[in-house]
């Protein structure tokens, strides 16, 4: 339920680089260096966290003393507060190539249960990747193109993304609190109100010389609940599909009147 919000200035006039989801996970991978944490790096599967693009979003290059904004979020309080604790140590942080003075740090508390009914919006695509088992059991086979797990699309079954999303929301939940899949198992549906708003190709590159790029295939969502759960919070905290670590499925808060709850 914890979140760390910075407000940067640019320290320089610099190339804006799109493409900074590896060098956001770079940079929280070298603050947790040499701590507790520090192991993050080379866990195998989920990370459990989880942050934003640098918002707003712009295509123009950075001028001097323009203004951005990162969120961090875990449902790991200890880490967002180690994360809070070394950046306020720090006068600059750099992201690529993109220099930024820290403005303010603070982390905050973001609970459901305080709201009756909201939404959760998509701040950042979410990702599943799913199996051509599930397409083949849908009927659908004909969409996967010969692969073994695709990335989910508008045009292919939309139950295969709903079940695939909570499914990969379950297992999160089970791993991070260490709880026996076996007995603590989750049957009843998790999303009644969904409602698509668009499809996002993301180019990322996956080698340090960024010389090599893949395409990965995002969707953006908004879902309506009455009432808050633990699944639900974990979600917030955490992210929803794949690739949370990277900066996909961040989550953001509708009250019920529509309005961005920060």
């Amino acid at each position: 339920m914890t979140r760390l919000l910075l407000r940067l200035n640019a320290a320089k006039d610099t190339k804006y680089e799109r493409e900074h989801h590896k060098q956001v996970q770079g940079l929280i991978y070298s603050l947790l260096s040499g701590s507790r944490f520090g192991d993050i790096h080379d866990k195998n599967g989920y990370k459990f966290f989880n942050y934003s693009d640098l918002f707003p979003f712009s295509i123009s290059d950075l001028r001097q003393g323009d203004r951005k904004n990162l969120l961090i979020s875990s449902p790991n309080c200890n880490l967002i507060t180690y994360l809070t604790e070394q950046l306020s140590y720090l006068n600059e942080i750099e992201i690529g190539r993109m220099k930024f003075r820290i403005d303010y740090c603070k982390k905050f508390d973001l609970v459901l249960s305080n709201y009756n009914v909201f939404s959760l919006i998509t701040g950042t695509p979410i990702v599943t990747r799913i199996h051509r088992e599930k397409y083949a059991e849908a009927g659908a086979l004909d969409l996967v193109n010969g692969y073994d797990q695709i990335y989910w699309r508008v045009t292919h079954p939309v139950h295969l993304f709903i079940n695939q999303l909570q499914d990969n929301l379950v297992r999160k939940y089970q791993e991070f609190y260490e709880l026996d899949s076996k007995t603590e198992r989750v049957t009843d549906p998790i999303f009644h109100s969904s409602k698509f708003l668009k499809q996002v190709a993301t180019e990322l590159f996956t080698d340090k010389y960024n010389t090599k790029r893949i395409t990965i295939i995002g969707t953006n969502w908004k879902f309506k609940f009455s009432g808050a759960t633990p699944l639900l919070q974990f979600a917030l905290d955490c992210g929803l599909g794949e690739r949370n670590s990277l900066g996909f499925g961040l989550m953001n808060v509708l009250d019920r009147e529509g309005r961005l709850v920060n």
